[in-house]
């Protein structure tokens, strides 16, 4: 659970239907859940979740110390580009660079550059995209800090 966000969770998996050597055994995903504070419609008495918010991975850590969870972030820039590609790319714990396609106009760039300030409280530049080798994973947000255990270690994240 996150102490911010208690609707929030990563979802610990284990699968004892599997037959093999390959059973998945608590195994922890990197995913950000949402629960669904009810039982699922299908009819299970398992836990459910609404919505997947993201990677843990691609949570923008704020000036504050709190997680931006990707799903919002997504949400408040793409309208502004018209849903063109992007990357959010932290590379301090206040400095944000939104990578965006050449052919975004100006004034969108700039209206995108401040729904992201808005939504992280950092401090946003822009910069061209690259889009990285068709045999690589693109990655639309990225934390990239010179002392990640640092970061790691102020997240309010409980298990």
């Amino acid at each position: 659970t996150f102490t911010q966000a208690p609707e929030r969770f990563i979802p610990i998996v284990t699968d004892m239907t599997r037959h093999g050597p390959q059973r998945l055994l608590r195994y922890r995903t990197d995913d950000i859940a949402i629960d669904a504070n009810g039982p699922c419609p299908c009819g299970s008495a398992l836990p459910s979740i609404t919505a997947i918010e993201g990677r843990l991975s691609d949570a923008i850590v704020t000036p504050s110390g709190t997680l931006a969870f990707p799903r919002a972030m997504h949400a408040a820039i793409a309208p502004e580009i018209d849903s063109q590609p992007f990357q959010l790319v932290q590379t301090d714990a206040a400095r944000l660079t939104l990578h965006l396609p050449e052919r975004v106009a100006p004034a969108a760039a700039r209206r995108a550059a401040e729904a992201a300030a808005a939504s992280t409280g950092c401090e946003v530049a822009t910069a061209p995209l690259a889009l990285p080798p068709l045999d690589d994973k693109f990655r639309r947000f990225a934390r990239r800090l010179p002392h990640v255990a640092d970061v790691a270690a102020r997240l309010s994240f409980r298990t």
